[in-house]
């Protein structure tokens, strides 16, 4: 387990490493070498929430008992990942990430329900399983920078099968691996989940530092160009030389 740096600043960032078993093992076609070995995470999408009004020192006590657990779920070995989003236009107010290396979408719940954050409703968290590489590193000693996300949505009843979902998603990320622009990407797996409205379809995050790569990347989806997906692009605090 590696020890978690916390980054106590306006966007914070917490990673560790991996247990060494492995929850899914899939090598579809067309997959990069560095993603045959995959698992199941439950990804968590931090969301603001229904209660903001708090004082700036209520805010800041929160925030601090926020981060505090945060450390001690990590330090358990119970969180992969977890990090800021941030964007002049986010309208679907998606503030970070936590990615729970656990069992079950029930445990990932139960590890929500623990954020102080949430128990004020400051902050919301939906929990969706996440395909992921089992083997997500980034350098040690952590140094903080900026990268480009961009987490597209399905927008229509007419979803594809989860399988179509993930071979298209390898086709594509084959496309990018060899320049190493991309260094974390996945598929959720919504599929049976009883989930109401929009739900997420996958998650990449480039080391680029424009839109453009996101933007040639999108418009080879043929689920956006049909208008089954839309997609936010959002900016992402992490550590340097974060990669899978």
């Amino acid at each position: 387990m590696k020890k978690l740096i916390i980054a106590l600043c306006i966007l914070t960032f917490i990673g560790c490493g991996k247990k060494e078993e492995s929850k899914t093992d899939t090598t579809p076609d067309n997959t990069p070498a560095h993603l045959t070995e995959t698992q199941t995470y439950y990804f968590g999408m931090i969301l603001s929430g229904s209660e903001r009004s708090q004082s700036n020192e209520e805010a800041a006590e929160i925030q601090k008992a926020h981060l505090a657990n945060i450390g001690r779920l990590a330090d358990e070995g119970l969180m992969a990942l977890a990090g800021p989003f941030w964007n002049e236009d986010n309208s679907n107010k998606i503030r970070g990430l936590f990615i729970y290396e656990v069992d079950s979408i029930e445990q990932a719940q139960e590890l929500v329900d623990t954020d102080p954050a949430v128990q004020k409703n400051r902050l919301a968290v939906d929990v969706y399983p996440w395909i992921g590489s089992k083997n997500m590193t980034y350098t040690e000693p952590v140094e903080m920078r900026g990268y480009q996300a961009a987490i597209f949505w399905n927008n229509s009843n007419d979803i594809p099968l989860f399988n179509d979902i993930y071979t298209y998603f390898h086709k594509q990320l084959a496309l990018l691996s060899d320049s190493a622009s991309i260094v974390l990407a996945g598929p959720f797996d919504s599929e049976g989940m009883n989930i109401e409205g929009k739900t997420p379809h996958s998650i990449f995050i480039f080391s680029v530092d424009t839109t453009a790569t996101i933007s040639d990347f999108a418009s080879k989806s043929k689920w956006l160009s049909d208008s089954l997906l839309t997609v936010d692009v959002l900016n992402f605090y992490g550590p340097v030389g974060l990669k899978e």
